[in-house]
């Protein structure tokens, strides 16, 4: 497939996503993750009185397993902590890696369907 055909593709797919994000999460912020001023990744959070979601959480191939995912949710739950709120996000069920991880940091399956699972971190 020429290069141009993918990149259109891919442009109208991070067109949809912003958009579904901002139908869904209006109040969301999208920041950029660096590491030693180079960009690794992205989070995008939406913030509720009770609850810090992370909407999206995705980190560059070539910055993957240096643990940035972990430190970002590590950070975010210490903020949720420090101001009484739980971390909730959705993980595909085709993501085993990501679902260790956020097992690892004490996140609990809320929910599930045939696609993804809902979980949530709360302070013990």
């Amino acid at each position: 497939m020429p290069h141009e055909i993918v990149a259109a593709i891919i442009q109208q797919q991070q067109q949809l996503q912003a958009e579904g994000y901002a139908h869904t999460y209006p109040d969301a912020h999208f920041l950029m993750l660096e590491d030693e001023g180079m960009p690794v990744g992205r989070v995008v959070l939406n913030r509720s009185p009770r609850d810090l979601r992370v909407v999206d959480l995705s980190i560059a191939p070539a910055a993957r397993r240096k643990g940035h995912a972990r430190a970002v949710l590590r950070a975010l739950q210490e903020r949720a902590a420090d101001e009484g709120l739980s971390v909730s996000l959705r993980v595909r069920r085709d993501n085993p890696e990501a679902r260790a991880l956020y097992a690892s940091l004490g996140f609990e399956r809320t929910a599930s369907d045939e696609m993804a699972e809902q979980m949530r971190w709360m302070k013990a």
